[in-house]
């Protein structure tokens, strides 16, 4: 499991933890989801520095709510992603976020 706040590009694992801390202080930055989802696989990004520099969520090629990417710009911003079969379309969903 990894652990700690994000500060720079990496892929997210299937093995990662369900909260993802993030600090885009520095500078924006991209992470990349599991290629390989399960069903209801659920991450908790989290911006912790005031900062309103870009994170962007890529669906390493599954859909966001229906995009590619799912861009995180605004101080202290918050999303819950959880990868979903059951709406006939296979992709993350958004279900909870703050900000």
């Amino acid at each position: 499991v990894v652990t700690g706040v994000q500060t720079c590009a990496l892929p997210i694992w299937n093995n990662h933890g369900e909260y993802v801390p993030f600090d885009v202080s520095g500078g924006g930055f991209t992470v990349a989801l599991p290629q390989y989802p399960y069903d209801g696989m659920t991450f908790h990004f989290s911006e912790v520095k005031n900062s309103a520099n870009a994170l962007v969520i890529d669906g390493n090629g599954k859909t966001i709510n229906g995009a590619a990417t799912l861009t995180m710009n605004a101080a202290y911003r918050q999303r819950k992603l959880r990868y979903s079969t059951l709406t006939g379309v296979a992709q993350w969903i958004v279900i909870e976020g703050i900000g």
